[in-house]
């Protein structure tokens, strides 16, 4: 995974600032990832994949527990706005959930915002942006800002 990620933020053209900026993490952090002297967290892994275009996928390895992390390059499915707007309205029913909700959600998943009133209700918002984002095949990030285009 290291490596990957690595190797895509040099492909990336961008300076390590940039993408450091892009995801909300320290450009410290990252600078250090760079040059093999610190590890990444998965959250912040996470946000630097969204960025690049990389898709974290987590699989248990062994009976031991121990969990196994890949970075795999995100292919963009194509879907059109009534397919989205199809998909997430199908969401909104089966799980009783808002536009604000999703829009929450996003954010909370994209720039790490906690604007949510519990946690409980947090934890809803992102399970709802989380499906959101896998039922439509687009990023948290693609997704805001379909968001927007379509004033929801």
């Amino acid at each position: 995974m290291t490596k990957m990620i690595q190797d895509a933020i040099r492909d990336s053209g961008l300076p390590v600032l940039e993408v450091a900026r892009r995801a909300g993490v320290s450009q410290g952090q990252l600078s250090r990832f760079m040059r093999d002297e610190r590890t990444m967290t998965l959250p912040a892994a996470e946000l630097v994949c969204d960025v690049l275009g990389l898709e974290l996928r987590r699989a248990a390895s062994d009976r031991r527990g121990e969990r196994e992390t890949t970075a795999t390059r995100r292919v963009k499915m194509p879907i059109g706005d009534d397919a989205v707007l199809s998909e997430i309205e199908k969401l909104k029913k089966a799980s009783h959930r808002s536009w604000g909700d999703l829009r929450r959600g996003l954010e909370d998943l994209a720039y790490n915002n906690k604007a949510h009133t519990t946690k409980k209700v947090g934890a809803s918002s992102r399970a709802f942006a989380n499906r959101a984002i896998e039922n439509t095949g687009l990023s948290g990030r693609d997704l805001l800002r379909w968001l927007a285009k379509n004033g929801k």
